[in-house]
């Protein structure tokens, strides 16, 4: 048995997608699978008109199936003939025999909460204007699409936060949706852009945009907005088909590849986290380093301070008594020593020199006395 969701296209402005699979409740050797589409008609401002749900069971095997499957009644029909289809206490009811295969289809009404909502705006001549507004007129038109993934739902889900921790935290988790919009503007529509479509011609002289939609994060967004511009005459409201299915990304191999990317990241994530956890005890070194450096420079500068007070208060004081001492003692002593000093000069020459010339012709007088008498 599988599980799918497969894509209708119809609708006057869209057309919104949903397949469930149901197991029967007695299966020998069948395989049932169960493929709902769920078809939706929106107006032209995105409000939904009308939805039905096709219901398809492919049975494949040989025995009985007894299969009650919770279908929406109102509006139930059989598409493979005329017969009824049987229901009980508001589910579709079948009994039968399958020998090979089987398909039974039906429609009915579809009264369930849609995964996707749309919503559209119109810009004629860059003011706002209702869909019936555009019809008939000409001008610049601009149309822009909202389509929203309303199948999330609040979880606590638990991941590392990159330190080799587990946390927690409540996180909005989606049915992943994708999908495409696809419209063809008439002949009429000339000038045609789109930032967000691929576009190419209908072979008819119109021009058919389509949209690829990726409704779930982080590979997509659950909001996604999109559009076109176009010049028009005698204006008309063209209409769009919009075809979603879920799907299982680490199954499909568009999706597998971004998911293992983001798996990649998330390794690198953890080695980016590690490497700055190093980095981050390396800058608490340095900040504690800073802070002595910086309480040195403060002591540093202290002393400083203490010494030029020092200075200031005491030393160039003490320095300046010192000068005056000297100025207004020494000096004046200095002075008088150097008088006594020449007085002292001018009296040795005055009257130590004469006498010492005395003593000098008295001792020349006695030698020649000496002589005269020792040495006959």
């Amino acid at each position: 048995m599988s599980r799918r969701i497969a894509a209708a296209a119809a609708g006057t402005v869209t057309a919104v997608t949903a397949v469930l699979v149901f197991a029967p409740a007695a299966a020998a050797e069948v395989d049932v699978t169960n493929t709902e589409t769920v078809q939706v008609y929106l107006n032209p401002d995105g409000g939904v008109d009308r939805a039905r749900v096709y219901d398809q069971l492919d049975l494949t095997g040989t025995g009985s199936v007894d299969l009650r499957n919770p279908v929406t009644t109102d509006g139930l029909r059989n598409l493979d003939g005329f017969g009824d289809t049987d229901t009980e206490d508001g589910e579709a009811v079948l009994r039968t025999d399958v020998d090979g295969e089987q398909r039974r289809r039906t429609v009915s009404d579809f009264e369930g909460d849609l995964p996707l909502s749309v919503s559209v705006e119109y810009r004629l001549d860059g003011e706002v204007v209702d869909a019936e507004d555009v019809v008939g007129e000409s001008g610049e038109l601009e149309v822009r699409y909202r389509v929203v993934n309303e199948t999330g739902e609040t979880r606590e889900i638990e991941y590392d936060d990159g330190t080799g921790t587990m946390v927690t935290a409540d996180e909005t988790v989606y049915v992943p949706m994708v999908g495409t919009m696809t419209t063809t503007l008439p002949p009429s529509f000339t000038d045609v852009s789109s930032g967000e479509a691929n576009m190419g011609g209908d072979g008819r002289g119109g021009t058919r945009l389509t949209y690829a939609l990726t409704l779930f994060p982080p590979i997509g967004s659950a909001e996604q907005e999109f559009g076109y511009t176009a010049v028009i005459e005698d204006g008309v409201i063209p209409e769009a088909t919009l075809s979603a299915l879920p799907v299982s990304p680490l199954d499909s191999p568009t999706y597998a590849t971004g998911v293992a990317g983001y798996e990649g990241g998330i390794e690198s994530g953890i080695e980016l986290t590690e490497g700055a956890q190093t980095i981050d005890e390396n800058l608490l070194r340095l900040r504690d380093g800073a802070a002595d450096l910086l309480g040195g420079l403060i002591q540093l500068r202290d002393g400083a301070q203490q010494l030029s007070t020092g200075l200031s208060d005491q030393a160039a004081p003490g320095a300046r008594e010192l000068a005056d001492g000297l100025g207004g003692q020494l000096a004046p002593g200095a002075r008088e020593l150097r008088a006594g000093a020449q007085e002292f000069y001018q009296g040795v020459n005055g009257e130590l020199a004469p006498g010492a010339q005395r003593l000098a012709d008295g001792a020349g007088v006695l030698a020649d006395g000496l002589s005269s008498r020792l040495v006959p």
